[in-house]
């Protein structure tokens, strides 16, 4: 049986809070950066295969869009805004 164990990679998470939004990002991994984004209806989950994979070659990071800030912001914006 093998004594190696396993080592994750290095994980950070964060929010970027400003005035109208707030996003949730995770950082994984070192090296060059590497961004994963999500489409609508996604989350910073939906790459969680690729983030373990990528995080030994570089910098994984992924966020969750502020698409409920976005569509609340549209559906309050005047006729003429739209």
């Amino acid at each position: 049986m093998s004594t190696d164990s396993f080592h994750a990679p290095a994980r950070r998470a964060g929010r970027l809070r400003r005035s109208d939004a707030e996003i949730h990002f995770e950082v994984t991994g070192a090296g060059p950066a590497l961004v994963f984004a999500h489409g609508l209806g996604g989350n910073h989950l939906s790459w969680w295969q690729q983030v373990g994979h990528s995080a030994y070659f570089e910098q994984a990071a992924t966020f969750n869009q502020a698409i409920d800030q976005f569509l609340d912001a549209i559906a309050s914006a005047p006729t003429g805004a739209r």
